[in-house]
């Protein structure tokens, strides 16, 4: 969590990225990965993939996400975690 609080311009900075793929080149660097992270064999014994999510300085995503979004809590509260979507 070194770089938690560092603004999108001050990891540009940083990383000296550009273009179009900064992105996934500055997760890369952040990781301390030369190849694709999905390639690397940690990501694939685990069945992970990395999405990046710019957030606002309030923690509030920039753009919308495709992905569900779930009460961890609630699921684990109420012991229903193996028929939950995560899970699955």
């Amino acid at each position: 969590m070194i770089y938690k609080g560092w603004s999108e311009k001050d990891l540009d900075t940083k990383f000296e990225e550009k273009g179009e793929w900064k992105n996934n080149i500055l997760i890369r660097k952040i990781l301390g990965l030369t190849g694709d992270v999905e390639k690397t064999k940690e990501f694939q014994k685990a069945n992970m993939n990395i999405r990046v999510t710019r957030v606002k300085s309030n923690y509030i995503p920039k753009e919308d996400s495709p992905f569900k979004t779930y009460n961890f809590m609630e699921l684990v509260v109420n012991d229903v975690w193996g028929d939950s979507h995560p899970y699955r």
